[in-house]
């Protein structure tokens, strides 16, 4: 049975232990070990899933936000800091009105956020924050983030804006372009090389149309390109365009634009163009010359959010804004499946999908202003279309999932919750790929407060380069994958080699705990938990730990844990404990950060997230000298007997003395079975595993609650019981009178014959 991990310590995100899913190895084009998030989705299939971590363990890094804070709804890029020069990874991304570059800050032992102001911070046109997400492409070592806007009223429309980041510490605007004929840009701009050349395409927001913006081939190179350099074309929908739009193969082999149209709760289409029907060339120039998609579908709702694309560009993978999930085949301009389960929930968010699996979220409600309501995420089967599993939420999943794949370990869905005021605060769930069974929650301090589009959890997850990076309504936050391992390495329990302990004599145990694997930078850990155990039968008796000299270890105020220090790989502690021998002690348990004896009731708590905690405990079996010890069990025939008025019945209840130890030979039991018939005594002799059995009755007609108890004592002065508390059993029965009912003169029978 899993256990729910409520993870707290540090809003620390600790991936237990492997789901369903393995690491992905690299494969095709879309699925492998991606080094960067760099779009909408991580890359331009939009999969969402980060698996090139290499520790199950983030530990909170830094965060940054603009005074006041700022809502960012950006897909955070996470970008490998070699391409820059930085020996930590850079990450881009919109908060405000700005697109930020940010050096990641190594996480601290300590566990706490660091603040951690942009490098740069960048202007951007529009009336408030930006609903699009940046997109960075190399050209020819050329580092480019291309970038929407929210509408501008000073212009009457909105921006699409390109910033060169080659030199991260000094980025510089290199395009700025505005139409009147598009509201806002929501989607990720997508590049793309037709024929050639350079082609940016974006969606218009409240305003139906398809921007195709040509003429930047001067970007390739390092050219700054002017508004009279280029063109724009415009694809006409009959609805708002808002979803990223995606390439995909058509049958002839040829590349396709894939885009949504949001017709409203109860109308939607997916448009299909083919580049080689809209876009020709002239004379080294690309120009727009036809507007008609190649194939329009009908759907029951609006599609609003963006799609996942298979690695071969074949299939797309999506939900409509009442949360039924479709894939559809551009190859053969085909449905394959929808699947309904949590169809009539409203959703504007994108799906994530792993080779067997798509992960939607349908984030809550009926309409987007039905903030405060319940969210899903549900997993269907990627070829059959069948719902895996469904998770709930108390307030709405606000992001499109991630998914964080861990070499070696496996694969936990990341989702943004947005948090209801006065009921829940915004958190990022941890979710099982496998089961959808939450391993917890981690609260952000940030406001579940704001407008309908998004709030809390507002933007994007990102994992990449052993970091995550969530976006939220007030600003930025980030994690740092940071492997460390603890070891408790021995224990000796004091008694002398060879011997056996002796009843009521003390001894003094040693235990030694040891830093086995540190991060390979300095990351010191002054509050680990430790604690030793003295197992006493079914009892489990904490010890006071002393280290070396007798003195008292310190004990933490946090979590009233004795603690002890460790600097680094290699570094052991040595502790002592005193423990005395007792005719049931069984073994001798010591233990660092974990959970013991169980997470429910522990009277040892973990508090540094690990690689692993099955080297955090350490036991020794304890022997007692001249150690025997019997077992008293006693069982009914049953439990309630039932009877007549003025009909005895015979109670049966079997007693059991049993002999559990296996030192010696045999010893002299008294074993005594008594209940309302009086007692039944015997002295027998028992060898190792012996039992004898006591078959007591007792008969009565009287209704009533009897009382039975069995007792296995030593017989005389030649052994000591090892555990009394299990010499003894007791046992009730009921004996229950039931009435016959009444006899009625008038009933008879005849039997008649011919």
């Amino acid at each position: 049975m899993h256990v729910r991990r409520i993870l707290v310590v540090f809003l620390i995100l600790v991936f237990l232990f492997a789901s369903a899913f393995p690491a992905l190895a690299a494969t095709t084009s879309g699925w492998g070990l991606w080094k960067d998030v760099t779009t909408f989705g991580f890359d331009d299939y939009h999969t969402r899933v980060g698996d090139n971590t290499n520790f199950p363990v983030m530990w909170p890094a830094w965060y940054a936000f603009q005074n006041p804070p700022e809502t960012s709804y950006s897909q955070p890029l996470i970008l490998d800091g070699d391409y820059f020069g930085k020996d930590r990874p850079v990450v881009i991304a919109a908060i405000g009105k700005a697109l930020c570059g940010f050096v990641s800050k190594q996480a601290k032992p300590d566990g706490k956020w660091q603040p951690n102001p942009p490098v740069w911070s960048l202007p951007l046109k529009g009336d408030g924050p930006t609903k699009s997400h940046p997109t960075l492409v190399d050209l020819n070592g050329r580092k480019l983030v291309f970038i929407g806007t929210e509408h501008d009223s000073a212009v009457g429309g909105a921006w699409l804006q390109v910033f060169d980041v080659t030199d991260f510490d000094h980025p510089k605007e290199v395009f700025r372009d505005w139409s009147k004929l598009i509201h806002d840009v929501v989607s990720a701009p997508v590049v793309y090389n037709w024929c050639g050349h350079l082609v940016v395409i974006t969606t218009a927001g409240d305003t139906g149309r398809i921007v195709l913006w040509l003429g930047l081939d001067k970007l390739k190179d390092d050219g700054v390109v002017s508004t009279g350099e280029i063109t724009t074309g415009y694809l006409a929908l009959p609805g708002r365009t808002s979803s990223t739009p995606s390439i995909v193969k058509l049958a002839d082999g040829s590349d396709g634009l894939a885009v949504g149209v949001d017709q409203g709760l109860y109308s939607g289409k997916l448009a299909i163009y083919k580049f080689n029907d809209i876009l020709s060339e002239n004379n080294g120039k690309v120009h727009l010359k036809g507007k008609d998609p190649f194939r329009t579908i009908d759907l029951p709702s609006g599609l609003v959010a963006s799609f996942s694309v298979s690695g071969d560009r074949t299939k797309l993978y999506f939900g409509d804004c009442r949360s039924r999930v479709y894939c559809y085949d551009t190859r053969a301009l085909k449905g394959v499946w929808v699947n309904t389960a949590v169809a009539g929930t409203f959703s504007n968010r994108s799906p994530a999908l792993l080779p067997g699996t798509v992960f939607f979220p349908a984030v809550g409600g009926t309409s987007s202003g039905d903030v405060n309501s319940e969210g899903r995420v549900i997993a269907v089967d990627r070829n059959t279309g069948k719902t895996m599993w469904v998770a709930n939420f108390d307030s709405r999943a606000q992001t499109a999932p991630a998914v964080w794949a861990v070499n070696g370990y496996g694969s936990i869905v990341l989702e943004g919750t947005r948090g209801i005021p006065g009921k829940s605060s915004p958190a990022m769930a941890l979710l099982d790929a496998g089961t959808g069974e939450k391993y917890g929650y981690i609260n952000l301090p940030v406001s579940s407060s704001g407008g309908s589009y998004a709030a809390g959890v507002s933007g994007e997850i990102s994992v990449a380069h052993d970091h995550l990076v969530v976006t939220t309504n007030e600003g930025i936050y980030a994690w740092s994958a940071i492997p460390i391992d603890l070891e408790a390495v021995s224990i000796d329990s004091g008694v002398p080699k060879g011997q056996k302990a002796k009843v009521g004599q003390k001894y003094t145990a040693t235990v030694v705990f040891k830093y086995k694997q540190d991060p390979g930078i300095e990351w010191p850990l002054d509050k680990i938990p430790v604690a030793a155990f003295h197992v006493i039968g079914d009892a489990i008796n904490k010890a006071s730990l002393k280290d070396e000299t007798g003195a008292p270890l310190q004990v933490y105020e946090g979590n009233k844990q004795q603690v002890i220090s460790l600097n680094k790989q290699g570094d052991t502690v040595t502790v002592k404990f005193d423990w005395t021998a007792q005719p049931g002690s069984k073994k001798l348990v010591a233990a660092l950060n974990t959970f013991y004896p169980d997470i429910m009731n522990p009277k040892l708590v973990r508090y540094y997230p690990e690689l692993t905690e099955k080297n955090n405990l350490v036991s020794v079996n304890i022997e007692v000298e001249g150690l025997h010890d019997v077992k008293a069990t006693l069982l009914p025939a049953k439990t309630v007997w039932k009877t007549i008025p003025g009909r005895d019945v015979k109670i049966i209840v079997t007693g059991r003395a049993t002999r559990k130890d296996n030192n010696g030979s045999e010893i002299p039991v008294r074993f005594t079975v008594s209940g309302p018939g009086g007692p039944v005594t015997k002295t027998v002799r028992l060898g190792p595993g012996d039992s004898e059995r006591t078959i007591y009755t007792f008969t009565t007609s009287t209704p009533g609650t009897y009382r039975f108890r069995a007792e296995a004592w030593p017989a005389d002065s030649s052994w000591e019981d090892a555990y009394p508390p299990d010499n003894v059993a007791e046992t009730t029965v009921r004996v229950e009178v039931v009435q016959l009912p009444p006899k009625d003169s008038k009933i008879h029978a005849e039997l008649i014959g011919d």
